[in-house]
């Protein structure tokens, strides 16, 4: 569990320290499927997300990726029953409505890319 701890503590440094990168440079990593194909993914913006929700500036997050703004709660819970399971050496295991709500922020997200890509009116 040490090495774990250790990993995650690495994680959050690495992490930092891309804010810190971003914030001075201002050069992210680049979406390559934007770059291969032109359109925005479902994940396009995520980074000028974050930093602006680290600057409170919660409009302009909103305005970066709309469907994972407002879903962040789900993909939290998520994140936190995977990294829980994995600190404790068990599966992770979804039950009935966790799966369901999976399949519906996948859903969701292929809904998002054809709207924010192509306009279509759901």
């Amino acid at each position: 569990m040490i090495k774990k701890l250790t990993l995650s503590g690495l994680a959050v440094v690495v992490s930092i320290g891309y804010y810190f990168w971003l914030i001075h440079f201002h050069i992210g990593i680049p979406c390559v499927f934007h770059k291969v194909t032109g359109l925005l993914c479902p994940g396009c913006g995520v980074t000028h997300m974050f930093v602006a929700m680290l600057h409170l500036e919660f409009k302009k997050a909103y305005a970066s990726n709309s469907f994972l703004f407002l879903t962040q709660p789900l993909i939290y819970y998520m994140l936190i029953k995977i990294y829980v399971n994995w600190l404790k050496n068990r599966p992770c295991k979804w039950n009935k409505w966790e799966n369901c709500l999976l399949i519906a922020e996948i859903i969701g997200a292929v809904l998002f890319f054809f709207w924010r890509n192509f306009g279509v009116q759901l």
